[in-house]
């Protein structure tokens, strides 16, 4: 199959969410029934029937012969869209990993409730100068070290071209590393990570 540029604006409510993109794996491998789909995929078939319908009219989907149950297959297994030709491409960014973000905050939220159901912020110098904002235990203000909780970690720092590619390279090989090392007991759980480096907005010319 060829490269297919999709051109209808409202396939880019699909393309911005990976969880219904995923949805199309299995139209992209073959020809299959909605109901098949619908079980690789973990969803209901109504549900998927939905998507469906809709994938045909913006031309990413077509039935495949006459069969009962239809059969539907993705036109290629490889599409381009170009988001700035609907939306501001900060816009694009935002809603691109709006899922993402929301579920990494109920990660968040869920693990510092098991810590406690009162926090606050609490606002300090460090050596007179440098200052912190941390949310901790409303009964934890007092104590020292603060009680464990899920990184997030955001800061800014003064580097040169060379140390921002050495420190992205060596925040690559960290997550290569742990890949290779990925636990493959069922037991154990998973974690949601998010790596990033980038140029100050505010202060990049």
């Amino acid at each position: 199959m060829t490269r297919v540029t999709v051109s209808a604006p409202e396939a880019m409510d699909l393309f911005l969410d990976l969880a219904k993109l995923r949805l199309f794996a299995p139209f992209m491998a073959g020809p299959v029934t909605v109901t098949d789909a619908a079980r690789l995929t973990g969803v209901s078939a109504s549900a998927l029937n939905y998507w469906v319908k809709r994938a045909v009219d913006w031309g990413l989907l077509e039935r495949v012969g006459e069969d009962r149950p239809a059969r539907y297959q993705a036109v290629s297994s490889d599409f381009v869209m170009n988001p700035t030709a609907v939306m501001p491409f900060e816009d694009m960014l935002e809603r691109r990993d709006r899922s993402s973000w929301a579920r990494m905050l109920r990660g968040y939220a869920r693990e510092y409730r098991r810590v406690s159901d009162d926090w606050v912020f609490r606002v300090y110098l460090e050596q007179g100068e440098l200052l912190h904002r941390d949310l901790v235990p409303a009964e934890a203000v007092a104590s020292a070290p603060p009680p464990a909780v899920p990184l997030n970690e955001w800061g800014v720092l003064r580097l040169s071209r060379a140390q921002a590619r050495a420190l992205q390279a060596q925040l690559e090989r960290t997550i290569e590393t742990f890949f290779e090392q990925a636990s493959a007991d069922e037991q154990d759980e998973k974690y949601l990570f998010h790596v990033a480096l980038v140029r100050d907005a505010g202060h990049a010319p």
